[in-house]
């Protein structure tokens, strides 16, 4: 078991499946970690690829969050002499040792292509093996490269892949429609089947999936002065607001924009300036 588990090697994997049993074109469903590696596997082999539908992608930001989780040893069970005051203090060590990994100049990828130290530190497990490789992977040309038709499934309560890690695919991914199941964390087929099979087969069904929106920005000027509860959509020239609260700026194009004193949420924003994009 102790061999390295990581997206660019798992997707290598399905595309051997893929090429032996699958004729065709097909479409390719992800959840969570599956989702990082469908993910590698539209960048990497995008022929055939009809649609991809991404669940709950983990990996693509705050890459520790799973990771975390997965590399925790628990030592209070798997050492039963071992005081659990002692267990509880190195496992909220490795913890922390694993939410400092994007910041300290150390070599994932050196520790989990040696044998040794990958059986030292992770223990021969492939779910912990394949989470720490999911923290060195670089997703950031996958993203942009993607030009398959692709829909953004997540749960509205995800604890451990946030619905912002939805809205940074979508609007990074060129042909992304996102869909969010209302109610549900990270696993939503399990938490609420129905809603997550409707939305699937319904992408699924569709001839010719929506395209991103228009990305440049229009001739109005969007304005909010000592309002509540105010939505901009759609292409504007400048988008002004001051003292307003629970704005949002949503699927939007714009030039500058200047917030002041004010409580603004915003999603999939495309801002195009030449000197200063955002004042806040």
């Amino acid at each position: 078991k102790n061999i390295l588990y990581s997206p660019t090697y798992y997707a290598e994997v399905t595309k051997w499946l893929v090429d032996t049993y699958v004729p065709g074109s097909y479409a390719m469903v992800g959840h969570s970690m599956g989702a990082a590696i469908a993910l590698r596997f539209a960048s990497k082999y995008p022929e055939n690829l009809e649609k991809l539908i991404l669940a709950n992608t983990a990996g693509v930001l705050h890459r520790t969050v799973i990771t975390k989780g997965l590399l925790q040893p628990n030592l209070s069970q798997t050492v039963p002499n071992m005081p659990e005051r002692a267990a509880q203090r190195i496992d909220l060590l490795i913890g922390s040792v694993v939410d400092a990994l994007n910041r300290a100049p150390l070599d994932i990828d050196t520790l989990l292509r040696n044998d040794f130290p990958r059986t030292t530190f992770i223990g021969n497990d492939p779910a912990r093996i394949a989470a720490l490789a999911l923290v060195g992977e670089d997703f950031s040309s996958a993203v942009f490269g993607i030009q398959t038709p692709t829909m953004i499934l997540w749960g509205d309560q995800d604890t451990i892949t946030p619905l912002r890690t939805a809205h940074i695919l979508r609007s990074t991914l060129p042909h992304s429609d996102l869909h969010i199941v209302k109610g549900t964390g990270h696993v939503p087929m399990l938490e609420n089947p129905k809603a997550f099979n409707d939305a699937v087969l319904a992408y699924l069904a569709q001839k010719v999936p929506k395209r991103a929106a228009n990305t440049s920005p229009g001739h109005a000027v969007g304005r909010c002065k000592n309002q509540s509860q105010v939505i901009f959509e759609g292409p504007y020239r400048s988008i002004e607001i001051e003292n307003c609260t629970d704005v949002l700026i949503r699927n939007v194009a714009s030039g500058p924009i200047s917030i002041s004193n004010s409580s603004v949420t915003i999603e999939n924003a495309h801002i195009l300036a030449d000197e200063i994009g955002m004042t806040v």
